[in-house]
């Protein structure tokens, strides 16, 4: 996945953060299928000048008042995982299809 991530193309938001506005413009268009994205494109501008106000985004998920959601984010998955629910989710429909529901 890490080397295929090499050819997947570039988002709108990725284009405004280097500043390629016109670009990103083009391509929100195209995504789009509409040509007036105005506000929406002003959106992702504002947007991302917000984000490059933020001071060290990733220490910031180690403040105590982001403690319990990062447990969570963390735990969740691995409890999935350890109890094997995914499997039984996946195959839900197809036992209970083989089984006359």
């Amino acid at each position: 996945m890490t080397l295929s991530s090499l050819w997947v193309s570039k988002t709108p938001n990725s284009l405004i953060k280097k500043g390629h506005f016109n670009k990103a413009k083009k391509l929100r268009q195209r995504i789009r299928g509409v040509a007036d994205i105005q506000a929406e494109f002003n959106n992702l501008v504002d947007t991302s000048a917000a984000s490059k106000e933020v001071e060290y985004p990733w220490r910031n998920l180690l403040m105590y008042k982001y403690r319990p959601q990062l447990c969570l984010a963390i735990l969740i998955p691995v409890f999935q995982q350890l109890t094997g629910i995914n499997v039984v989710m996946f195959y839900a429909p197809v036992l209970f299809k083989t089984i006359g529901f």
